[in-house]
């Protein structure tokens, strides 16, 4: 339908003075308007008109990032009206009035509202300006709800969507003058299952909020409460860590588009941070820093699977070392005299396929040959525990070297996971491990995950051997 835009709103004074994008960084967003491009542009379809901060926009439009205004739906006030941006004090208004207008797919609401463009280059389609959830994504805002619908009294303040789902991976919803602000979440990409997290009660009253996603935990964070959710965890779904992602803020309307009313929203802040996912370091201890070709390969393989590696002599590496590190590994090639117990009590994940340094470490009896040993001439180790995730989807008998090398194995105690044995023989465990916690053979305590493998050092590792050593790692980290 046609909108009468005859009655422009009795604007503050100063709204002539700055431009949105002096106050709100602009370069990376669009903004939709609740109103169709028929009507905007005089040209085009029913869906809303989109500002792009670009010079594409229709009938010479000035770009969202170089000052478009519009005192219908998204305007800047300059409250001391000198001309110049004073943070905190200034502001941006997103109107979004309810006479009709359009609505974009998969809603019955309008809305003005910014929806980042991230890494969007002129020419793209902004369908595919998204990010995945690897690394720190983050939205601010500072904000004031200034009008609204008395007779519903719902908007949306900001989100993060999900690119190929049609339900929001969360919605902040501003509820009304005597009611919390809510942060409305969807379990599932797919099936949606929403619930919801109360935050303060705002009113009227000026407000923060800070949405996170860092890998694949999100946080919520209004007026200084924070509330955490992560993927895969509780109620919500390991399917979002599937999806690319996006923010919006601004006033998406929660109320009939054509009841009458307006809502009015004052942006005092709207800012964006992404930043690289952190690298990982793990500690590789070593018989010697020039590393033999075994030693080399695990090294290559920690790399290729995003770890940053610190490998240090056995003669030279300290529990110090182990601090900030995601895990430590203490490799065959390692001397046990050296090394001993001295990581006996780290509080990080170990993996060590050092079977001589197993009773050190407490995940054996101290008698060698009784309670750790090696079997020479062997290519496989049998998977007795094909579930586990350590057996890295494999089952039975698997070959891990290519030609016939040592087997190291442990008799862990009871409170161990068997998840492989030698050949021929279940009592001596290839591959086991203790979970954070687990109390050890010589009465101590884990104080993080702890696994015992079997490889020789050697690179004569089949795929089998490195995709359980992948499995390890995985494992324990997790």
């Amino acid at each position: 339908m046609a909108l009468n835009l005859s009655s422009t709103p009795a604007l503050p004074s100063g709204s002539d003075i700055l431009a949105p994008f002096q106050i709100i960084n602009l370069s990376n967003w669009k903004l939709t308007l609740p109103i169709s491009q028929r009507d905007y542009f005089k040209s085009g379809g029913s869906s809303p008109a989109e500002i792009l901060p670009s010079n594409e926009n229709p009938l010479n439009i000035k770009p969202l990032n170089q000052g478009f205004s519009d005192s219908n739906y998204f305007y800047a006030v300059d409250v001391d009206k000198d001309g110049q941006v004073d943070e905190g004090i200034d502001y941006v208004v997103f109107r979004t009035p309810l006479i009709g207008g359009a609505t974009t797919t998969n809603s019955s609401y309008v809305r003005s509202e910014l929806r980042e463009l991230y890494d969007w280059q002129l020419g793209e389609s902004t369908s595919l300006a998204n990010w995945n959830n690897e690394g720190k994504h983050r939205l601010q805002a500072t904000l004031r709800i200034d009008k609204y619908s008395a007779n519903d009294s719902q908007t949306v303040i900001g989100q993060i969507h999900a690119k190929d789902s049609d339900k929001a991976l969360i919605k902040l919803q501003w509820d009304g003058v005597n009611k919390p602000i809510r942060a409305i979440i969807n379990e599932n990409p797919t099936s949606g299952k929403p619930f919801s997290l109360e935050f303060d009660t705002v009113g009227l009253n000026k407000f923060t909020y800070d949405i996170q996603l860092n890998e694949n935990t999100l946080s919520i964070n209004v007026n200084n409460t924070t509330r955490q959710l992560t993927f895969g965890e509780g109620r919500m779904s390991k399917q979002w860590d599937d999806h690319e992602f996006y923010f919006k803020a601004g006033n998406y309307a929660q109320a009939n588009s054509a009841s009458g009313g307006v809502f009015e929203v004052n942006f005092y802040k709207i800012a964006v941070e992404h930043s690289a996912a952190e690298v990982p370091e793990v500690l590789f201890i070593a018989g010697s820093q020039t590393l033999g070709s075994g030693d080399q390969l695990l090294v290559n393989r920690l790399k290729t699977n995003g770890y940053n590696v610190i490998v240090k002599d056995d003669n030279l590496a300290s529990t110090a070392d182990t601090l900030g590190k995601e895990l430590v590994l203490i490799s065959k090639s390692a001397s046990s005299t050296i090394v001993s117990n001295k990581f006996a009590a780290v509080d990080a994940p170990l993996i060590t396929w050092k079977n001589e340094l197993y009773d050190d470490l407490g995940l054996t009896g101290e008698q060698k040959d009784v309670n750790f040993g090696s079997k020479s001439s062997q290519r496989s180790i049998n998977i007795l525990n094909a579930n586990h995730q350590l057996a890295a989807n494999l089952n039975g008998n698997v070959t891990v070297y290519s030609s016939a090398r040592v087997v190291g194995w442990g008799a862990p105690g009871a409170n161990a996971i068997n998840v492989a044995s030698v050949a021929g023989n279940v009592n001596q465990s290839a591959l086991f491990a203790y979970e954070e916690g687990s109390s050890l053979v010589n009465g101590t305590i884990a104080q993080d995950k702890r696994v015992g493998l079997f490889l020789d050092n050697t690179s004569a590792l089949t795929t089998n051997a490195l995709n359980i050593f992948d499995a390890a790692v995985n494992w324990a980290v997790a």
